[in-house]
């Protein structure tokens, strides 16, 4: 089967669906399924082509705009490479693509219908407006937790059988690793003290994330304890974050608080794995990929307590309303003085991580390109 793919996500940020897509298709590569997959990009992407399965059409468009690109020249692309199926990857389908050819799609989440505010105007746009047709022309739906599942099937009244769930794995190099090695690692490239323990983020800066109120807890330690432990955020720049770092500058002048921008894929493990905690107090996520790459990393994770989050975690975690800082803090001072129940909290996310594999997604994802495409 020739099988078509919506890949401007490797032509993106290295952000979390660039992670996700990627990982998928080295896992096809591996598995060696047969099928023929043709990447469809308006830029170049950061793929190397493991095989002569694996094909790539640039195709460069006067505005270089992806969405115009997807819907006016990705389906004569297809029609001309004479593709059985196309798998929209980043929430969308080319609408012009001729109903002969079966379609599925790929959602993370549904922030342009839950959290509107934390977007950038451009994007909430395209999304709020072109994600319902493309759910309409889709075969198949595919989400990547239960939790996205039922946001779909209740927003959008979409039957369950439509749906499948093809989670994110946990990528190689996510494992435990003894702390002050695993600081020792990273210290000069990232400008970190070796010795100094730390509390980790992972994540774009941007409202969503909820940084604030990490920022409002950590400011509420008390100072013994924010001498001790700084708090590392680790993420590209985002938007909407002035307030953030507005808020946030007396902690970064007394040497607690650092953002370190965005972090290689090299120096992201180890810098989990230095961590004494790793902290998530995301508003809403589809899934939340560094919960389980903490979890893997043998590091004690204390998340929202939204849906997502006790799905993917379950008794690995604890769990804080996402908006009191109050509570955030507190946890943070009772978890750092309980040895006992951090080491609990550490044996328990390798185990519940333990299913969470690229190569079980991605033979999860092909059974249902043979269900659609025959």
């Amino acid at each position: 089967m020739r099988i078509g793919i919506d890949a401007r996500p490797l032509a993106g940020p290295l952000a979390g669906i660039r992670t996700y897509l990627g990982e998928l298709l080295k896992a096809f590569a591996q598995l060696n399924a047969g099928h023929e997959f043709i990447l469809y990009s308006h830029r170049p992407v950061a793929f190397d082509a493991p095989s002569s399965r694996f094909q790539v059409r640039i195709r460069r468009t006067v505005m270089n705009v992806g969405t115009l690109w997807l819907q006016l020249h990705a389906p004569r692309q297809a029609v001309e490479d004479g593709i059985d199926l196309f798998w929209g990857a980043h929430f969308l389908l080319p609408l012009r693509l001729p109903r002969r050819i079966p379609a599925v799609v790929t959602i993370y989440d549904l922030v342009p219908f839950f959290f509107p505010q934390t977007m950038q105007l451009s994007n909430y746009l395209v999304t709020r407006f072109l994600l319902p047709p493309s759910l309409a022309r889709a075969q198949r739906i595919m989400v990547i937790s239960e939790s996205a599942a039922t946001d779909v099937g209740r927003v959008f009244g979409i039957s369950p059988d439509r749906i499948t769930v093809v989670t994110p794995g946990v990528r190689a190099g996510f494992v435990p690793r003894d702390p002050v090695e695993a600081r020792q690692q990273v210290a000069g490239r990232l400008g970190l003290d070796s010795q100094r323990p730390y509390l980790l983020t992972v994540g774009t800066v941007e409202p969503r994330k909820n940084l604030r109120t990490l920022v409002r807890a950590v400011a509420s330690l008390p100072r013994a304890t924010r001498m001790r432990f700084s708090l590392l955020v680790a993420g590209a720049p985002g938007w909407k974050s002035s307030g953030l770092h507005d808020e946030a500058r007396a902690l970064v002048r007394e040497g607690t608080l650092r953002f370190l921008g965005f972090v290689s894929h090299d120096d992201l493990p180890w810098l989990y794995a230095g961590a004494s905690m790793f902290l998530f107090p995301s508003l809403y996520e589809g899934f939340g990929i560094p919960v389980i790459e903490a979890m893997a990393s043998g590091v004690p994770v204390v998340g929202s307590d939204i849906p997502v989050v006790r799905e993917i975690a379950r008794n690995a975690a604890v769990f804080v309303a996402p908006t009191a800082a109050d509570a955030w803090a507190r946890t943070i001072v009772e978890l750092l003085d309980d040895p006992a129940r951090q080491a609990t909290m550490r044996e328990r996310g390798i185990v519940q991580v333990a299913d969470y594999t690229f190569e079980q997604s991605a033979r999860r994802l092909l059974d249902v390109f043979a269900a659609v495409g025959g």
